[in-house]
């Protein structure tokens, strides 16, 4: 068989023969099986009856969990676990070329096809296709999608990049309708995904590995938009840089959300938000938080009949903020999350129009949202030790560390000790001065609440979690010197263990420990609590 690789403006015929060879698969290999989104699907295909097998490179929860489901996993990439009796080898944008599975199962002809091509064609077999995109907070975001799903008894199928209690992992098998997903733009993987509903929550500089610049993470994010149906909604984030630009063209529907109301379109050429098809915009007002960091918020549906009337307003009025935010809007409800963080306010903004889009009420959603907390590794608490509370949280990219800390603010505390692992040796070079500047602004920063003002901050650095690259000219202990020099208060460690014995001597009751990268520096607050 050929090997088949679903490249960007594949041809229909092309997609329609592999649906077609897909229905004869017997047996499947996924090389990588341990990846958060690949276990997932080995297990969607497995309860669909066909033999599954994989190999990854070290054993783990995963692995062990695969493995109790009597799913054989091999431990390292060796060319003879590919066999002739495999019908489709399946691997992942982070899995190099000469990879020695992948290479053998070439050689044998055996059909080989990318983990979101893959993903692709078995979310096509849906009617409702939701797909969250963004640089930052699609596990969250997906994760409160799932609960309204759930509440809305829609028995959806469910591919997370997180573990969520809810389903009790990170995917969950369910009806023929409703296909729920996380849409990653690396590599531009989410360019083999068709949804008829497209979440867009944010863009910004990242995976700098692949992508050349800015301009070029935003091209692939307009390519994936254009792939709503003239029957599907696009739900994009309206505070995106020239958000009418990424949609024009798109024949679906238009629905926005933000933290305030809509105010007109400022950057569309000869178009208006009319002929985008703009249609709904939702926004909320009175953000207060609980006392433990918790937000409550009002939430308002702006539907955009008449984007003129809108328009004349704006321009008859010399001060935007002179527009009452609730005019002209719904009120729908308040909405009061378990979750810390403004950040979170506006991915639980993004599921309700995309819930709203697919006909769900508000009290459904209400409920949904209200009964989601944290997935795993998302401001997760660990536990305390002595008094010292330990969080954990996934974040890895600046604007996420800057919204983690953000969210930290209304946690009452008294020093706040930062234990941060970069991820990946490119996107720490490329965000280096990023990276520099959020830390030693926190170092400096007061409570936003004015609640125990110039609260105490030290940031520890672990070394670079490498993950799929080999190390180039960066490392940790510049970032530490760096950060020494803007006045900040930093240590670097080599070992997890060093770090576990520096927390254990220096914090103190009332003082709060984050651990925080997308690698394994969790495993850090577990060493601590384990003391």
């Amino acid at each position: 068989m050929l090997d088949i690789l679903i490249e960007d403006g594949v041809m229909e015929n092309k997609m329609n023969s592999l649906k077609k060879n897909l229905d004869s698969v017997k047996t499947i290999y996924f090389i990588g099986i341990g990846g958060i989104s690949m276990s997932g699907l080995a297990e969607i295909f497995q309860k669909r009856g066909i033999y599954v097998e994989g190999s990854d490179m070290k054993s783990s929860d995963v692995t062990e969990h695969l493995e109790q489901l009597g799913i054989t996993v091999h431990i390292g990439h060796r060319a003879d676990n590919i066999l002739q009796n495999i019908d489709l080898v399946v691997y992942t944008a982070a899995i190099s070329e000469d990879n020695p599975e992948l290479t053998k199962a070439r050689e044998l002809g055996i059909e080989c096809l990318e983990r979101a091509a893959l993903l692709g064609l078995l979310m096509d077999d849906y009617q409702h296709r939701i797909a969250v995109a963004g640089t930052h907070g699609k596990t969250s975001t997906t994760s409160m999608f799932a609960h309204i799903l759930m509440a809305a008894k829609k028995d959806p199928t469910i591919s997370l990049g997180g573990h969520l209690d809810l389903i009790d992992g990170n995917y969950r098998y369910g009806g023929a309708d409703y296909f729920l997903l996380e849409a990653c733009e690396y590599k531009n993987s989410f360019h083999h995904f068709r949804p008829s509903v497209s979440v867009i929550l944010n863009i910004a500089s990242d995976h700098m590995d692949f992508f050349k610049n800015y301009e070029a993470i935003r091209k692939s994010f307009k390519q994936y938009i254009s792939a709503v149906p003239k029957q599907g909604t696009v739900v994009i984030n309206s505070d995106i840089e020239c958000w009418e630009e990424l949609v024009e063209g798109v024949e679906g529907d238009v629905f926005t959300f933000g933290e305030h109301r809509f105010l007109g379109v400022e950057k569309v050429g000869a178009s208006s938000s009319n002929s985008l098809k703009h249609k709904i915009h939702i926004f909320c007002e009175d953000i207060e938080y609980e006392a433990d960091g918790y937000p409550s918020f009002t939430v308002f549906k702006q539907n955009i009949v008449d984007q003129q009337k809108y328009k004349s307003k704006i321009e008859s009025t010399k001060n935007s903020n002179d527009i009452q935010g609730r005019e002209g809007a719904e009120q729908l409800g308040q909405i009061t999350l378990k979750v810390g963080g403004k950040h979170n306010v506006l991915n639980a903004l993004a599921a309700v129009a995309g819930s709203l889009a697919l006909g769900i009420d508000f009290e459904t959603i209400k409920l949904g949202l209200e009964e989601f907390s944290n997935s795993k590794r998302r401001l997760e608490y660990k536990g305390e030790i002595h008094g010292v509370q330990i969080y954990d949280d996934y974040a890895h990219h600046p604007d996420e560390i800057r919204a983690t800390l953000d969210a930290l603010t209304h946690i009452e505390k008294n020093k706040l000790w930062i234990i941060f692992q970069p991820h990946t040796y490119t996107r720490t070079k490329a965000l280096f001065d990023e990276f520099t500047s959020v830390f030693a602004g926190e170092n400096k920063a007061e409570n936003k609440e004015g609640k125990n003002k110039q609260n105490e901050c030290e940031i520890i650095l672990a070394p670079i979690y490498a993950a799929r690259e080999k190390p180039i000219d960066v490392s940790s202990k510049r970032l530490h010197e760096a950060l020494l020099k803007k006045g900040g208060v930093s240590h670097y460690f080599e070992t997890f263990e060093e770090i576990r014995d520096f927390i254990l001597k220096n914090a103190e009751a009332g003082d709060v420990v984050m651990t925080m990268g997308a690698g394994d520096i969790y495993e850090v607050g577990e060493m601590i609590l384990q003391q």
